[in-house]
Formats: C-alpha cells, structure tokens, sequence
C-alpha cells in the first residue's frame, strides 16, 4: 500500500485538495529521475536482460524489468516516447494486451524502438487480443453467445446487437485504437525488421490463462546482420 493510499483516509477533504496537486509533480518528477538514473546504470544489470512492456499491476517473473506509467515499474515511461534504453542491449521482450492501445502510427514507432533496442537473436514475444475472432462473432452467434459469456463489464455491449461484440473489442471505452488478426500482427513485426515473425501457441509458463480466450500470440527473433 502507497503512502497515499494510507495517509487519504485520515486526512480532511480540504488539506487533501491542497496537498494531492503538489504531491504528484513531486512523486511525477521522482518518478522520472529515478528512471534516468536506472537508464544510465542499464548495462549494468545482470544478463540476460528481459523487458516486459505495460505490465499494470500484473508482476513478472523474478528478473524482469518493467517499462510502464505506473510507479511499480522499473522505468516510469510514457511508451509514446523513444525507449530510454541503449541499442542491441536486451535479449527479450515481452507485451501483453498492450499494443492494442496505440494507433498505428504509434504502434509501428514502439515496435521499431522494439527491434532497436533487443540484440541479435534476441526475442520479441507478444500477445494480443484477437480481433478476428471478434470479427467472425458478428455472423457466427455460437460465437458470438461464448464471447458474450467472457466479457465480464460489457459498456459496449447493452444493445444486445451483434455488432456489441465488435465494438467492444475495437473500442474498449476508448481504450483499443486497433484491431489485431493473425495475419497483420505478423505484417506488423515484419515489416518493422523481423522478418521471421510467425503465430505461435499459448505459453503456459508465461501468457495470462484468463485471457487465452480471447489472444492470438506471436514471436521473433531480431536476425543478424549476417542472416539474409
């Protein structure tokens, strides 16, 4: 529990409208110090060198580090931006239902600095929701009735249309700026440099079981400069 959390309940409604607005600069600005510091001591850290990309709450697996707007993760960072980590410095990346919520612009500048910064051979593993499946919902009302039964707080979903399903997963309260298949989710990674990019199945050891449901998953290596 933050310091926040346990100090909001005792502390009178008028003091905390004063004090709350200075408290997030300063925790904002503490936030990125920290960060710029880890950044430069990056190299330093034990190999191999592992990152999962806007984690929320969810931990990762002991030796992971975190790149997140939340202040539990290891650099508090804006994912928008340029990665704040040197070039061919980490041997994997992980993101999980992440890259849906960036337009494609967006999209395709993260997955760039993705490929920048992973080494030769290192490994780009992801998971994404699949929109197809979706898709396929809106004439198909078997699946379309399971989906219904998956989506657990529906606001896109209270007309009871097919079209519910649609645009729950293309929008997500304005959350999702883009829909994934298994076909462009591997033109995306292709077409930003790695060019082995393939669909690949659940990975118990690693992917979320609540959202198997509803993910499509895939892989690449980052090829050398010797690799064709």
């Amino acid at each position: 529990m933050s310091i926040a959390s346990r100090v909001k309940p005792m502390t009178p409604p008028l003091i905390l409208r004063t004090l709350l607005p200075p408290y997030r600069v300063l925790r904002r600005v503490f936030l990125q110090v920290r960060t710029r510091l880890r950044c430069r001591r990056f190299l330093s850290y034990p190999e191999p060198r592992r990152i999962e990309l806007g984690p929320g709450m969810i931990s990762p697996p002991t030796g992971w580090l975190t790149i997140d707007l939340m202040p539990s993760a290891t650099f508090y960072w804006d994912l928008r931006r340029r990665l704040p980590l040197p070039e061919s410095s980490v041997a994997e990346i992980y993101s999980s239902h992440v890259l849906e919520h960036f337009p494609l612009p967006e999209l395709r500048q993260l997955v760039n600095e993705c490929v920048r910064v992973l080494a030769p051979g290192g490994i780009f593993n992801l998971s994404v929701p699949n929109g197809g499946m979706y898709v396929r919902s809106y004439t198909d009302a078997s699946l379309r009735a399971e989906l219904f039964g998956y989506i657990k707080s529906p606001p896109d979903c209270e007309l009871g249309t097919p079209m519910d399903v649609v645009n729950h997963i293309a929008h997500m309260s304005g959350e999702h700026r883009f829909l994934f298949d298994e076909a462009n989710v591997v033109a995306l990674l292709r077409i930003c440099g790695l060019p082995n990019a393939r669909i690949r199945e659940f990975d118990p050891s690693r992917d979320v079981e609540v959202r198997r449901h509803e993910s499509l998953y895939a892989i690449a290596t980052k090829p050398f400069l010797t690799d064709n």
